[in-house]
């Protein structure tokens, strides 16, 4: 049994997704036969999905690994967008590389090398959505950074924040420590996260709907809803759109 969802909770949502094509399912299958970190098909189609929610034509990951879940974002772009996706190992993003030509998304992706922490500080916004899922101890670190590149109406979504209930039981590693760091945040992380929002906007995964907060947004999925500024936004944030 799983630390959140029980095992055959998680297969049976699993089993009722949509099908991968031929391509997508054998980096999948490589995935899980050499152990790689990927995230599940249920969480890639919901990347997908949230991808094409925001109409992303600008989108950036962090964490490539051998280049599942950038697919899944890759796929779901607006015509002619771009997927910046950062790696810190080259042999891994050698093979990703080789991942993402076989699915069919390399002349939308841009991958670099190197530390996350590094890197984004020299990426110029803005991003309609960020996916950050690096070395879990970093990701206090890259907050501000990728919250400040979000475009308003953006979205910034990161995995394992609950860290398999483990952000919930006290312990001390640094993992875990990173994450209840991420979660409660403080007032700076608070203030790059927000922006110049008004009210942050709060996904709730139980009711599948948007409803307006009365505290921060939270770290694992923050939107930025302020008035669309020429100057910083890729495109304007317009809720009407289909």
């Amino acid at each position: 049994m799983g630390d959140i969802v029980p095992d055959g909770l998680e297969a049976y949502v699993e089993a009722r997704v949509a099908a991968r094509d031929p391509a997508l399912a054998a980096v999948e299958a490589q995935g899980r036969r050499e152990g790689w970190p990927i995230v599940g098909p249920a969480e890639g189609t919901l990347l997908h999905l949230l991808t094409r929610l925001v109409r992303a034509r600008r989108a950036l990951e962090l964490g490539t690994a051998i280049g599942y879940s950038t697919t899944w974002i890759a796929r779901a772009l607006e015509p002619g967008g771009e997927l910046v996706t950062v790696e810190w190992d080259p042999d891994t993003a050698n093979l990703a590389a080789e991942n993402l030509k076989r699915t069919g998304v390399a002349d939308r992706v841009r991958i670099l090398v190197g530390d996350a922490r590094e890197i984004v500080e020299d990426l110029a916004g803005p991003f309609d959505l960020v996916f950050n899922d690096i070395d879990k101890v970093a990701y206090p670190a890259v907050l501000p950074h990728v919250a400040n590149r979000l475009r308003v109406g953006g979205l910034l979504v990161t995995d394992n924040v609950l860290w398999g209930g483990s952000v919930a039981k006290g312990r001390a590693d640094a993992p875990t420590r990173a994450k209840i760091v991420l979660t409660k945040g403080n007032d700076a992380t608070k203030r790059s996260a927000i922006g110049r929002s008004t009210r942050p906007v709060c996904w709730n995964t139980s009711s599948h709907s948007i409803a307006p907060s009365t505290g921060s947004a939270p770290a694992w999925l923050a939107t930025r809803i302020a008035a669309p500024d020429a100057g910083t936004c890729s495109a304007p944030w317009d809720a009407t759109r289909k």
